[in-house]
């Protein structure tokens, strides 16, 4: 059997090889997550990372023959049958209302376009979209592709702070906002619908921005999921690393852990790096609509439910000017 697929794999480290299409352009935006399947099936001492258009599998260069690798993903691309598409596809009616009062940017967006209101409604909702990633806020859905006809670049200055449910669009992808947050994306509209409900108990992943995440963070992303998972009745796992492996020596302990349970009792040498795994179900009764994720912690921490896994990576954090301009002189 011939593959429909054409790939290339590249080396991009020793141990993290990156499978792309040949072909710019994707018509089964599927493909990638199917290939991790299959090779999951098929290699279980592989870890895969599928995103939107290519593949990273990270593998062991001592133990394991890359070339081997390869060659078995190139016979494996033959298994992968684009019509599956069909079968994972779910379709959800979003409505949205484009009213001056919700579409805080359409008056710009009909100058850039050049478009009536009309106009750029039908280009927008008369569409049917993919959802390509999940992420940066709690449920936040990147979709596409959008019109060609109403493509616009990302704010020059994002908003601090716009509602639950606006709908934004930027190049070629549109949004929505299952909670309200900051947005560097123009707004068109509104949905009233609630796409981030916390009476559900499904766990999703936050990463923050401003540390510097690198390749090597697969594998202990991978075991925090492990982790997390073996208890139904775990609520949230953070990813800390003890302050001596901080970049920034400033940087003083928050937590202190022991046999995986984090507190702030005895000595604090632990820092939170960025990374967490939460259930929705960690804010139930909690009414503030702005605070800090500290608040949750130290409930969670006062009933002896927030989980730690000790990160074994050097910590780069963005947390002032000073050490941008220190990590950026050390290529970093």
């Amino acid at each position: 059997m011939v593959s429909q697929f054409l790939i290339v794999i590249e080396e991009i480290s020793e141990d993290l090889l990156q499978v792309k299409l040949k072909e710019n352009k994707i018509d089964y935006p599927y493909f990638f997550w199917q290939l991790s399947q299959q090779i999951l099936k098929s290699q279980n001492n592989l870890e895969v990372v599928p995103g939107e258009d290519s593949l990273v599998i990270q593998f062991n260069p001592v133990l394991q023959d890359r070339e081997e690798i390869k060659e078995e993903i190139y016979k494996l691309t033959e298994s992968i049958d684009a019509p599956v598409k069909n079968k994972l596809e779910r379709s959800i009616t979003v409505p949205v209302c484009y009213d001056d009062e919700f579409a805080l940017d359409m008056k710009n967006i009909l100058n850039h376009t050049g478009l009536s209101r009309r106009e750029v409604i039908g280009e927008h909702c008369h569409r049917k979209y993919e959802v390509k990633m999940i992420g940066f806020t709690p449920g936040f859905v990147y979709l596409g592709e959008l019109s060609e006809k109403i493509k616009l670049p990302r704010l020059t200055i994002p908003r601090p702070l716009v509602p639950k449910g606006s709908i934004d669009i930027a190049n070629n992808r549109t949004g929505i906002y299952p909670i309200q947050g900051p947005a560097g994306w123009s707004i068109i509209g509104r949905t009233p619908i609630n796409l981030f409900d916390t009476k559900r108990n499904d766990p999703f992943l936050i990463l923050n921005p401003d540390t510097v995440w690198n390749l090597k963070y697969i594998k202990e992303l991978k075991l925090m999921e492990k982790k997390f998972f073996e208890n139904k009745n775990n609520k949230c796992l953070l990813l800390i690393v003890n302050k001596i492996k901080s970049f920034d020596p400033s940087f003083n302990g928050d937590f202190s852990l022991k046999n995986d349970l984090i507190s702030r009792k005895n000595e604090l040498d632990y820092i939170y790096i960025g990374a967490q795994i939460i259930r929705p179900g960690a804010f139930k009764n909690f009414e503030n609509r702005v605070f800090s994720i500290n608040k949750i912690w130290d409930i969670l921490i006062e009933k002896e439910e927030l989980l730690g896994i000790e990160s074994d990576i050097n910590f780069l954090h963005v947390s002032n000017l000073e050490i941008y301009k220190k990590l950026k002189e050390k290529s970093l």
